[in-house]
């Protein structure tokens, strides 16, 4: 068995920090190819008769498609940092609790 490391649950919460600061851009991106996707399928059901109403029907879908992998993004986003902080919680408990003599009647 291995002695307890701070510095590991350190790192893992700096990788979750990075995480977090990434994953809203990822989830617009991902959600707005879906919603460019989404609006091509409603461009071909619709049928709108100008250019103009195919940019609105593509525009307006990406937008709303962008808006939900915002506040997906958001959420996981919030869910990593509590994570993280959840951890560097743990490694503050174990510094201010730990006996500088582990074997105190020695």
């Amino acid at each position: 068995m291995t002695a307890y490391d701070s510095e590991i649950l350190e790192q893992f919460a700096d990788r979750l920090y990075a995480k977090a600061s990434t994953v809203v851009l990822k989830c617009i991106f991902v959600w707005l190819f879906l919603g460019l996707i989404a609006g091509g399928a409603l461009v071909g059901w619709i049928k709108p008769s100008d250019a103009v109403g195919v940019l609105f029907v593509v525009g307006f879908s990406s937008f709303m498609f962008a808006m939900i992998g915002y506040f997906t993004g958001n959420g996981k986003a919030f869910e990593l940092r509590l994570e993280a902080q959840r951890t560097l919680c743990y490694v503050a408990i174990e510094r201010n609790t730990r006996h500088p003599n582990p074997h105190p009647l020695m």
